[in-house]
């Protein structure tokens, strides 16, 4: 049996684009990525799931996202840690200097 084409709209959470992507049953995809922004392009109906989850109070701490070529990949990281430690201890200074 084969399965219908449709259009299915989808919305950007980080730009805001509409998109409307043919597909059949079987290769729905909820998420694709945007070609304007490469952000999460999300199916127009389950977008509201998405953006609830993004709405999280931020905790105290530190994140980093990384988008980067894999290539030298432990190097990037000890530098990104080197200066994750670097901050840390920069704020907990001024946090001592103000106490």
């Amino acid at each position: 049996i084969m399965s219908v084409i449709q259009g299915i709209r989808y919305i950007c959470l980080v730009c805001s684009n509409e998109e409307t992507i043919r597909c059949s049953k079987e290769n729905y995809k909820e998420i694709n990525v945007c070609p304007n922004c490469n952000g999460a392009l999300v199916d127009i109906f389950k977008a509201a799931q998405y953006r609830k989850e993004n709405t999280k109070k931020p905790s105290n701490a530190l994140t980093v996202n990384l988008d980067a070529n894999t290539d030298n990949l432990s190097a990037k990281l000890r530098v990104i840690s080197k200066h994750a430690k670097a901050l840390a201890d920069e704020l907990e200074e001024i946090d001592r200097s103000n106490a």
